[in-house]
Order: C-alpha cells, then structure tokens, then sequence
C-alpha cells in the first residue's frame, strides 16, 4: 500500500487516452475537441482532477474504438483488459457509477469511518446519560408518592430503601458505563492519531496543539458528566443506611 498509496479509478482510462494519443499523433487539444467536447478534458484528466460520469467516460471509449477501427488500428491492450487495481483496492471502484469521483486512499476511508464512529460514540453517551438520570429521577417520584400516601400499615420504610437501594445501583452502573465510554473514546482517539501520522495534515492533533498553545483551558466534561451519578450515588447511599437502620422516621 504504501508503494501506492492513492490508486485512481481513473488510472486505467489515462492510460488508454496516452496510448490512443500516441498512435493517431493527436493532442490534447483536439481529442478534446473531437471526442470529449470539452476544452479541458485532458488537462483534467491527467491533472487527475475529480467530476468524470461514467456515461460520459463510455462514450469517449467508444469513440476511441471506432476511431481505431477505421484507422485499421487493433484496440490497444488497455481497451481490452484495463490495468486491474491492487488487491487493497478489491471492492473500492467508483461511487455513484462516477469514475474519478476520488483518488482512493484506504487510510482516507478509515479515517472518516473513526470520525463518525467518535461522533456516535459521543451521542449515544448522551444518551444514555438522560436513560440513566431518567431512571433515577423516576424513582425519587416513587418515593415522593410513597412518602405522601395515607396508608399507615402500607411498608413505607420497606418500598423506600428498596427504591433508594435501586437508585444507588443505577448511579453506580451509570459511573461504570462512563469509564467504559471514556476508555473506548481514548483508544478511538489513539487510532485517529496513528491514522493521521501517515497523512499529509492532522486536524486533531494541530487542535490540541493550537489548545495547548492558546492556553484554551476548560473544565473537561467528562469530570462534570461524572459529577451528578456519583453525587445522587452518596446521596441514595446516605438515606438508604439511615432510613433502613432507622436512623430517620418515616
């Protein structure tokens, strides 16, 4: 890969433009003119610029056909088997039945799927943030109707510790949950930077540099996010020891 590292879907197609070029001693300027229709089209497709319609594409590979045809021309090697991709290439071809859409370059690829993937990651955290503060919430109403009911042989003590006890293990599963979050968002953030070490630019990496550099400081969000489960975790704990050994009255 790294003798190639930039395959074109194009490349097959330059080189039958070359070697037609060659043979019928024709310039740029007037195959475009008579097979492309187009002033730039060499300049380009050889300048390996983007934007080419496969229909467009078939229908200049016809013209070349034909045009070797009537000049008593055999089709060159090209025509008949295009130069096959590498094998890191297998499955890539053009998007969008578009050649040239791209210069294909796997780490590109990666790359973006790691950026998305960090992006999801971060959404559902949020996510199950507010399922997990829902849930805890939920249940201090439960203990609020429980503590308001006019039933006095109903096991208030009982339903209360039970709920508080619920609350202090969804707290603490939620804290788990976070770390597992943080450390599968740094092992992300660890392949994003070996990715950008083989690329021409670092966008994550000059960031941080430029943050660093700026002196940018901000409380880092995963402390906050951890703030509020280990605070209502105490907090259940603390009530749930002083109802049950019946330290408070209810």
């Amino acid at each position: 890969m790294s003798d190639n590292p930039a395959y074109s879907v194009l490349d097959p197609f330059r080189a039958e433009v070359r070697v037609f070029l060659e043979r019928h001693g024709m310039t740029p300027d007037e195959f475009d003119q008579a097979a492309a229709k187009d002033e730039n089209f060499c300049a380009d497709l050889f300048a390996g610029r983007r934007g080419f319609e496969s229909a467009k594409l078939d229908r200049i590979r016809d013209w070349m056909t034909a045009r070797d045809r009537d000049a008593g021309y055999a089709p060159p090697p090209q025509l008949e088997t295009p130069a096959p991709p590498p094998r890191w290439m297998e499955g890539a071809g053009a998007r969008d039945r578009t050649f040239g859409e791209y210069d294909y370059d796997p780490r590109i690829e990666i790359y973006k799927v790691m950026i998305d993937s960090v992006e999801r990651g971060i959404d559902r955290r949020h996510a199950l943030n507010r399922f997990y503060f829902s849930v805890v919430v939920a249940m201090f109403v439960s203990i609020s109707f429980v503590l308001n009911a006019e039933n006095e042989q109903f096991p208030t003590r009982l339903v209360v510790s039970g709920a508080l006890l619920l609350a202090f293990l969804n707290s603490v599963l939620w804290l788990s949950m976070i770390f597992a979050a943080r450390r599968l968002s740094a092992s992300k953030y660890d392949v994003i930077n070996e990715l950008e070490a083989g690329l021409d630019y670092a966008p994550f990496t000059r960031e941080w540099e430029v943050h660093v550099a700026k002196r940018r400081n901000f409380p880092q969000f995963t402390l906050i996010e951890l703030l509020l489960p280990a605070t209502l975790a105490i907090l259940c704990f603390v009530l749930f020891i002083l109802i049950a050994s019946g330290l408070v009255s209810l």
